[in-house]
């Protein structure tokens, strides 16, 4: 996907569901768009070469892995674990840790 195709890719798709665009270049996007709750949820999307890599913040923070419910991450982890389709990731910032 060219420079072009890459923003033309994003300007339609945001059109379409009604997104903002925050934050548009060559090879990055970052569109918001409003949840039920009200908040505003940013998606990031990131060009390289043919593969577009999107990717949305959680909400969920811990201060420290034992809080985090049993379910919570066992679902994720199941989920994570049988599809190529998921990437998330834990990471801990020094002492929260977020799901991301």
């Amino acid at each position: 996907m060219d420079r072009q195709s890459f923003e033309t890719f994003v300007r339609n798709n945001s059109a379409k569901a009604g997104w903002n665009i925050a934050k548009l270049n060559d090879r990055q996007a970052m569109l918001e768009f409003s949840m039920n709750s009200g908040r505003v949820q940013r998606l990031y999307i990131t060009q390289y070469d043919s593969i577009l890599k999107f990717s949305v913040a959680s909400a969920a923070v811990f201060d420290c892995l034992d809080e985090i419910p049993h379910i919570i991450s066992t679902t994720l982890l199941t989920k994570i674990l049988n599809t190529n389709l998921v990437d998330g990731v834990w990471k801990n910032f020094r002492v929260r840790w977020f799901i991301l």
